[in-house]
């Protein structure tokens, strides 16, 4: 997946070619025999990665059932179940936990397993959003986890912030944001960060003043 994913960003234009490639190898390798858990995977990460849902989706289900634990397969299964689900209910409807229950069970098997990637705990933050049920409080240790892991990538850190904003823990948000803002060196990261702290800053009570002696 990760030679995908270079492709498409240095040569957009080969694309197309490394994905028909690609696929010619894996049809050749299951027509010699090759019925293996981890060709299963690569395929559908391989379609993941190309945005092909439909052919992922069985293929990363498949190499679940057959074994594979890795945390990049698991993450992406969680993200099509996780996408596929939103997609079905109406707009701004909320998952509910026989909804959420099955992703968030995915990440968590994710998380217990290494390497530790970036992408298991942004999911993580992203399907606690989109559901109204109270945080468990294991959870909310792999979200802590997530913030002291990966506080350079943003796409972790603001979406742990906005899901504490979002049930009014404002401090709490504050707090994963300033954590994250001296451990970046990205002036772009550095400067979203910055931006939110201070949006955070104008939704927070003002600190009352003690009284005189």
């Amino acid at each position: 997946q990760l030679e995908t994913a270079y492709v498409r960003k240095v040569e957009p234009d080969l694309t197309p070619v490394y994905l028909q490639r690609a696929r010619a190898a894996i049809a050749s390798a299951r027509q010699a025999g090759a019925t293996s858990r981890e060709l299963t995977a690569v395929s559908g990460l391989l379609e993941f990665e190309a945005g092909n849902a439909d052919v992922a989706l069985p293929e990363l289900e498949a190499a679940r059932a057959l074994g594979v634990t890795r945390p990049y397969v698991l993450q992406s299964l969680a993200r099509l179940q996780f996408e596929t689900t939103k997609a079905a209910l109406p707009r701004a409807t909320r998952l509910n936990l026989e909804q959420a229950g099955p992703i968030l069970s995915l990440l968590r098997q994710a998380h217990e397993q290494a390497p530790a990637i970036p992408e298991v705990y942004q999911l993580f933050a992203e399907v606690w959003v989109d559901t109204a049920l109270p945080l468990l409080r294991d959870d909310v240790v792999v979200l802590a986890e997530g913030a002291r892991r990966f506080p350079q990538h943003p796409e972790v850190i603001m979406r742990m912030a906005l899901l504490q904003a979002d049930r009014l823990n404002l401090a709490s948000a504050g707090q994963i944001i300033n954590y994250a803002i001296p451990r970046t060196h990205r002036p772009e990261v550095h400067a979203a960060y910055q931006k939110f702290a201070q949006e955070l800053a104008r939704r927070l009570p003002p600190i009352p003043t003690p009284p005189a002696p």
